[in-house]
């Protein structure tokens, strides 16, 4: 792990907690695959699944992800169930960057079709050199990626209390900011409750490519990137 970072709290059942172990980073990847992925409205809206087919690239993407040892896990305490995911990164001004967006061509060539369009868009929505460029006060952001709760579990304000988690987390390892991208109306509210501006939005039914739109039946109309500068006392 890039950072070790000890916390873990129970809150109504649920055990909030950093991924730490080998056997649970296994369970995190799989369960980034299988729920969060698979339940995205962007990828869902294309009828792709990644719970029988785990493409390589992608595995990977969630393990460069997950080993920054800054991602959370929350558990159901009787069950030891795996009931939801907030994945993160961290990012420091001085990382190298590639100077520009990937192009499409370079993405496919590395990812399966939909996710490739995902990634695509997501870098046209939010580069990071550009929030470090407008805010020369930031030099270190905690860059959450992935949020997902489980179908049974949710309602029960588990992704909420993983965001307030994160936000901790963030934090105890002296980030300056917070990004995060919302792709569905659920994470919108979340948030926005929490105080995170919009820093940009890309409306599907406008996102072209070649005169295309390839997302042309996502239920949640647009894709929109958050930030947050904590604050500390």
């Amino acid at each position: 792990m890039l950072y070790t970072v000890d916390k873990e709290e129970t809150i109504n059942g649920i055990t909030y907690k950093i991924v730490k172990d080998e056997a649970d980073v296994d369970r995190v990847k799989d369960f980034f695959l299988e729920v969060m992925l698979s339940d995205e409205p962007v990828t869902k809206s294309k009828g792709v699944s990644y719970i029988e087919d785990k493409p390589p690239s992608i595995v990977k993407q969630a393990l460069d992800i997950i080993n920054h040892g800054v991602s959370l896990m929350a558990v159901d305490s009787d069950t030891g169930e795996l009931v939801g995911i907030r994945t993160t990164s961290i990012v420091d001004r001085q990382t190298d960057f590639p100077l520009e967006r990937r192009g499409l061509d370079q993405l496919l060539s590395e990812y399966p079709e939909t996710h490739a369009h995902v990634i695509y868009w997501d870098d046209q929505l939010l580069w990071i050199p550009d929030v470090f460029r407008d805010h020369p006060e930031v030099n270190r952001i905690f860059n959450m990626f992935g949020l997902a709760v489980k179908n049974s579990y949710r309602r029960r304000g588990i992704a909420g209390e993983l965001l307030r988690q994160a936000l901790c987390v963030a934090k105890m390892t002296k980030c300056d900011a917070v990004l995060g991208v919302a792709s569905s109306p659920h994470t919108k509210i979340l948030f926005n409750r929490l105080g995170m501006e919009i820093l940009n939005e890309i409306v599907w039914k406008k996102a072209e490519i070649d005169g295309e739109v390839y997302f042309d039946n996502v239920e949640e109309s647009s894709l929109t990137a958050h930030y947050l500068k904590l604050k500390y006392c």
